[in-house]
């Protein structure tokens, strides 16, 4: 490209440019040319050894290339030479999460917030990290530290909702997504918990009520739907659960979990017959979908036509 024939010129007018090595390095791995991108920050640290620039370039590379085990020792050299290295503690945190090491992910994490107690970063992935691993007391902690700084931070409002539902503190996770609705009426993610809130405090009715005023063109839709019929399934009102489900595959015929939880509803009114039939039209759309194939079986079974 013009940009690389240009920091080429640059560098053999002036071979000791970090920034240029630096953008070259980096257009060369945005290519994919990788092995010149590495050739690039090597010779920027022969230069420049005690510059942690090009390390954390080279560490970025192995990262993207999954090269794990390279990767971290590239990233421990440049916090030998920058311990308080901002990216350097993100990326290497990430990686034992990717590596399936959250102890040293955590370490890495509050060795940041040693150096910046009010990382945003920081204590969002330690959040996030915390509640993956049910540790909600200790996520809290992080979530409430983010909004101490900004009240207006609408994901931490949101996991602060979710941890008080799973925690079963049903009051205070109303109260959380009822005032995030508040300042944003359409956040869908809000009306959903909220609509589940209600539903596991039993307020079937106030859960109705939350979970359809989401929007049919919200990522959550689908998943609001299927929570919809459940509910009016534990209500007995199987025909408005239908009745959920089936606008729901008109509108998304190609989900597989509408027509198994369709079937559902029919196998719990004891209408195998429906039950098989709409498994079917599932599987038409989906045929290798492994809970749609187990359901039939178990519908075939319990009808006593195990030939089918």
């Amino acid at each position: 490209s013009k940009a690389i024939a240009t920091y080429q010129h640059l560098l053999k007018m002036n071979p000791q440019h970090t920034e240029a090595y630096l953008l070259l390095g980096t257009l060369y791995a945005q290519e994919g040319r990788l092995a010149e991108a590495m050739a690039t920050f090597d010779q920027l640290q022969r230069l420049y050894p005690d510059n942690p620039m090009a390390l954390y370039y080279k560490a970025r590379i192995l990262l993207d290339m999954k090269l794990y085990d390279q990767a971290e020792a590239a990233y421990l050299a440049v916090l030998a030479i920058d311990p308080s290295f901002e990216h350097a503690l993100l990326d290497l945190a990430y990686l034992y999460e990717a590596t399936n090491r959250p102890k040293a992910a955590e370490e890495v994490y509050l060795r940041l917030l040693a150096f910046d107690s009010n990382n945003v970063q920081a204590h969002t992935r330690l959040g996030n990290l915390f509640m993956r691993q049910g540790n909600l007391d200790r996520a809290l902690q992080h979530f409430d530290q983010l909004l101490r700084h900004n009240r207006k931070d609408v994901e931490s409002r949101l996991k602060v909702g979710i941890i008080h539902l799973q925690q079963k503190n049903y009051e205070d996770a109303i109260q959380d997504f009822t005032f995030l609705l508040k300042d944003e009426p359409q956040y869908d993610q809000a009306l959903y918990y909220l609509g589940t809130t209600y539903e596991e405090k039993g307020e079937s009715e106030q859960a109705i009520v939350n979970l359809r005023l989401i929007s049919r063109t919200s990522p959550v839709w689908t998943a609001a739907q299927i929570r919809l019929a459940l509910i009016f399934s534990k209500m007995k009102d199987y025909r408005a659960g239908q009745e959920v489900l089936q606008e729901a595959i008109a509108k998304q015929p190609d989900f597989p979990d509408l027509y198994l939880y369709s079937g559902l509803l029919y196998e719990e009114e004891k209408n195998l017959d429906e039950a098989i039939k709409i498994v079917d039209r599932g599987l038409e759309r989906a045929p290798q979908d492994p809970e749609l194939l187990f359901r039939k079986g178990v519908l075939l079974d319990k009808k006593g036509d195990k030939n089918a």
